[in-house]
């Protein structure tokens, strides 16, 4: 990246979707120079000295997500644009401290912030990237709420007016929740060439609307590994940014897979509503190698609703893959659905996990 090229908005979606910033890009940023504006801030690397270390990433991190995003850097002088490093209180990891700091207000961000360390040849740098919070983010202070808000380049607190404002006006739409999954359509298949056995579903989900406002518009996302998905979405690093995406062991099972996205429309829930969301699309998943019936595993995958103008509600959608599936699945010949082996979790201050986990 040439340091005339950088645009910050940018670096922010590069950072939240899992980037990491290099030394040189740091030089970059502090060469020519880069100066602070809406999505981005320095600090001295001395502030990690001072008692009011943790309040600062607090408030500079809840202010980025209140508005467009943003990126705290903690270990350069914007005075002499000049890499002081920093260090975490009692030598603890960087990154790890300053996730630490935002354990008060962790659940309010979503997606969560990330932490990197940049090691410079002038010291380490600690960077902080958030992005847009779906809902505001607030700091506790003398034992009240307080919003930040970052306005051109400084971060202020937001007047009691405006926040109930905001507050009031993001009430304003349909809220969805996910009562209950199952797994419909399962089977098996053989791929004559190769030996290898997949199993395939579809999830089935009962939803509500716990608002006073009715939809007319439901849109449902699983993003996952799969062999074979139809109805594909984009993949873009502003969806990914939401998720965290782990490599997978194509070896130990039938792949080769992919990283999908499958989306459905359905039809309006009105408020208080239950409705049965049907027709998600099949999901095709390795089920073992030649030599044994199967290796058991859970298949995690990131779901999400949204409607109308609403902001996305995230879950963690999780399928147990193993030999209590198999056996109920070939010992009854007309299954039509099974539950108790899928769970939809709403996600809280973390990330939904796109992997397979071996049991």
């Amino acid at each position: 990246m040439k340091s005339k090229g950088i645009r910050t908005s940018e670096l922010v979606e590069s950072l939240v979707a899992g980037d990491q910033m290099s030394p040189d890009i740091l030089d970059e940023l502090t060469s020519r120079p880069v100066p602070e504006d809406l999505f981005l801030e320095y600090k001295h690397g001395n502030l990690l000295a001072q008692r009011e270390a943790p309040r600062t990433v607090r408030e500079y991190l809840s202010g980025f997500a209140n508005s467009a995003g943003g990126i705290l850097v903690i270990g350069v002088d914007e005075m002499s644009w000049s890499i002081t490093g920093c260090s975490a209180p009692g030598g603890e990891d960087l990154a790890e401290w300053a996730s630490r700091c935002l354990t008060p207000i962790a659940p309010y961000f979503s997606p969560p912030p990330r932490f990197q360390v940049v090691q410079h040849s002038d010291g380490d740098v600690l960077v902080a990237s958030t992005d847009r919070s779906l809902e505001l983010v607030p700091c506790v202070e003398a034992g009240q709420l307080v919003y930040y808000l970052r306005l051109h380049d400084q971060t202020l607190r937001a007047p009691e007016y405006l926040v109930s404002d905001i507050l009031l006006g993001r009430r304003q739409q349909p809220y969805f929740r996910i009562a209950d999954c199952s797994l419909v359509g399962l089977g098996t298949h053989r791929e004559a060439a190769s030996g290898e056995y997949d199993l395939h579903f579809s999830p089935l989900f009962t939803c509500e609307n716990d608002s006073l406002f009715r939809s007319d518009y439901v849109r449902v996302g699983i993003v996952s590994w799969s062999k074979r998905a139809v109805g594909r979405g984009t993949l873009s690093k502003h969806l990914l940014s939401y998720i965290e995406v782990r490599d997978v062991d194509e070896q130990r099972y039938s792949g080769p897979c992919n990283l999908v996205h499958v989306v459905n429309v359905f039809a309006g829930i009105g408020p208080f509503d239950v409705g049965v969301l049907k027709g998600i699309d099949t999901h095709t998943v390795p089920l073992s190698v030649h030599d044994c019936w199967y290796i058991p595993y859970r298949w995690k995958a990131a779901l999400y609703l949204v409607s109308d103008e609403s902001v996305p509600v995230w879950y963690q959608l999780s399928v147990t893959i193993n030999s209590d599936l198999l056996q109920r699945l070939h010992s009854e010949t007309s299954l039509s659905s099974v539950s108790g082996f899928s769970e939809a979790k709403r996600m809280s201050g973390e990330r939904p996990v796109v992997e397979w986990e071996y049991e």
